[in-house]
C-alpha cells in the first residue's frame, strides 16, 4: 500500500507533468492563419470571426456551470481526463475537419477544455497539506506557463524556418502533445477531499484515496444545499471575498487584453509602415508574435516561481499589494495604447501579463487556504464564471457592433481606465485595513498600559500595607 506522503508526491508530479504537456501547443499563436490558409474547411476571415470564434466564448461561459457544480463532487480526476479528451478532439477536428460545423464543434470542445482547467488547479490542493499551498500554487502555474513557452518557441522556429506545410506541422505536434497529456491524465491518481474540513485547521491532513468503498454521494437536495452553504460560507469570509473580487475583475480585463492585443499590434505595425512609406511586405507582428508570446510565458513562469518565496502578511498587506500591481498594469495598457513602436508595445504587454501571473498566483493560494477542502472547484469555478460574465458584458459594450464598437486604441484606453479603477478600489481597501489594524493596536497598547499601571499600583499598595504592619 502506498503511503500518504509518497502518494501525494506522485499525484503532484503527474499533475504538474500533465499541466506542462497539455499546454505544449505550438499551433496556438497561428490558429487564425491556419484556419484561413491551411485547414480543410476553406474558411475566410469573415467566417472565422463571425461564425467560428464566437462559439468558444459562449461555450466557455456555459460549460463553467457544470464544471463549477461537479468538479468537487466527482473528485477532480474525471474533469481533468475530460479536459484532455476534449483537447485531443479539438486538434483532431482542426486537422481532419472539413466543414464550418466541424470548426464550430472544435470551438465548443475548446470551451469545455478551458472551463475544465478549474479541476487542474483544484486537485493540487487536495494532494498536499495546507502549509505547501503557496509553493504548489507556484509550481502548478509555472508548469502550464513553461509548457506554453516551449510550445510557442517551437512554433516560432517552424514558422521562421519556413518549413514545408509549417501550419500543418505545428498542429500535428500539438495533437501529439495533447494525446500524450490524455495518457498522463488517466495515470494521475484519483483524490477525494476530506469532508467538511476547513483549510485553516487541516495542516496535517493527508488526502484520501478513492476506492470502491468510498462511493457515497449526497442526494440531490442535500448536494445543492451544500453548494449553497459553501458559497455563503466562502464569500462571507472577508479574505476570500477580497481575493475573489480581484480574481474575477482582473481576469476579465486580462482575457480582454489577450483577445485584442494582436489586433492592437497589427494596427501599430500598419501605422508605422504607412508613416515610413512602406505599405508592402510582411508585418513585423506576424513575424514576432510567437516569439513575444514565448518570452511572455517564460517570464510569467519565473514570476509564478518567485511568488512561493514571498513572506508577506497577506491579511494585512494583500490589498496594498494588489493595488500596486493594478497601478503598474494600468500604466502599461495606457502607454501601449499610445505607442507608435511595436516593440515597446511588446515589452509593455509582457510586463502586464507577468504582473497578472503574480497576482493570480497570490489570489489562488490565498483563496484555497481560506475555504473548505471540499469546495475548491466550486469557488474557483464561481470566480471564473463571474470573470467571464464581466468579460462578456465588457465585450458587448466596448467591442461589439451593437455596442460602442470602439477603435482598438480607444479600447485599450478603456481597459487602462478600468485597471486604474481597480487599483483605486484596492488602495482604499488597503488603507482601511491598515487604519483598522493601527486602531486595534492603539487600543491594545492602551489596555496593556492600563493593566500595567493597575499592577504597579496594586504592588505599591501591598508594599505600603506591609510597612505599616
Amino acid at each position: 500500500m502506498v503511503s500518504g506522503g509518497k502518494y501525494w508526491t506522485t499525484g503532484t508530479i503527474l499533475l504538474l507533468l500533465y499541466g506542462l504537456i497539455k499546454e505544449f501547443r505550438p499551433s496556438v499563436p497561428y490558429l487564425n492563419l491556419y484556419l484561413i490558409n491551411a485547414s480543410n474547411a476553406n474558411l475566410t476571415d469573415e467566417i472565422v470571426s463571425g461564425q467560428v470564434y464566437p462559439y468558444w466564448t459562449y461555450s466557455y461561459l456555459i460549460m463553467l456551470v457544470p464544471v463549477m457544480l461537479l468538479t468537487d463532487w466527482v473528485a477532480y480526476k474525471p474533469i481533468i481526463v475530460s479536459e484532455a479528451a476534449a483537447l485531443s478532439c479539438v486538434w483532431a477536428l482542426l486537422l481532419w475537419g472539413r466543414t464550418i460545423f466541424h470548426m464550430q464543434l472544435m470551438q465548443v470542445l475548446f470551451g469545455w477544455s478551458t472551463a475544465a482547467e478549474v479541476a487542474y488547479f483544484s486537485y493540487i490542493y487536495v494532494a498536499v497539506p495546507t502549509a505547501a499551498y503557496q509553493r504548489v500554487t507556484s509550481w502548478a502555474r509555472m508548469a502550464t506557463l513553461i509548457g506554453k513557452c516551449g510550445g510557442y518557441f517551437v512554433g516560432q522556429i517552424c514558422m521562421s524556418l519556413h518549413l514545408p506545410d509549417a501550419l500543418k506541422l505545428v498542429n500535428y505536434i500539438s495533437f501529439g502533445a495533447v494525446t500524450l497529456a490524455a495518457a498522463v491524465a488517466i495515470l494521475t491518481p484519483a483524490m477525494t477531499p476530506p469532508k467538511n474540513s476547513s483549510r485553516e485547521t487541516s495542516d496535517d491532513r493527508t488526502p484520501s484515496i478513492s476506492s470502491s468503498h468510498d462511493r457515497d454521494r449526497p442526494k440531490c437536495n442535500q448536494y445543492f444545499g451544500d453548494i449553497r452553504n459553501n458559497l455563503k460560507e466562502a464569500y462571507c469570509n472577508r479574505q476570500v471575498l477580497k481575493w475573489s473580487m480581484w480574481w474575477a475583475m482582473s481576469t476579465c480585463l486580462w482575457v480582454q487584453v489577450l483577445n485584442y492585443t494582436q489586433v492592437l499590434w497589427s494596427e501599430i505595425d500598419i501605422l508605422a509602415k504607412t508613416n515610413n512609406g512602406d505599405a508592402s511586405g510582411i508585418l513585423l507582428s506576424q513575424e514576432y508574435n510567437g516569439l513575444t508570446e514565448s518570452i511572455n510565458q517564460l517570464l510569467g513562469a519565473l514570476a509564478a516561481y518567485v511568488v512561493q518565496y514571498m513572506k508577506v502578511d497577506w491579511a494585512m498587506y494583500g490589498e496594498i499589494s494588489l493595488a500596486i500591481l493594478c497601478s503598474i498594469q494600468a500604466v502599461c495598457l495606457l502607454v501601449s495604447s499610445q505607442s507608435a513602436n511595436l516593440f515597446t508595445s511588446y515589452v509593455l504587454y509582457v510586463t502586464y501579463c507577468i504582473l497578472y501571473q503574480i497576482g493570480i498566483t497570490m489570489a489562488t493560494f490565498n483563496v484555497a487556504k481560506s475555504i473548505k477542502s471540499s469546495s475548491n472547484g466550486l469557488i474557483f469555478g464561481a470566480n471564473m464564471f463571474l470573470a467571464m460574465i464581466l468579460q462578456s458584458v465588457l465585450t458587448f459594450i466596448v467591442t461589439d457592433a451593437n455596442g460602442l464598437y470602439l477603435p482598438v486604441f480607444t479600447q485599450f484606453h478603456t481597459y487602462a481606465g478600468l485597471q486604474g479603477f481597480l487599483c483605486f478600489i484596492f488602495l482604499l481597501m488597503g488603507i482601511y485595513t491598515l487604519c483598522s489594524q493601527a486602531r486595534r493596536s492603539s487600543v491594545q497598547i492602551s489596555l496593556d498600559i492600563g493593566e500595567s499601571s493597575s499592577s504597579v499600583g496594586q504592588r505599591l499598595k501591598t508594599g505600603s500595607n506591609d510597612s505599616e504592619n
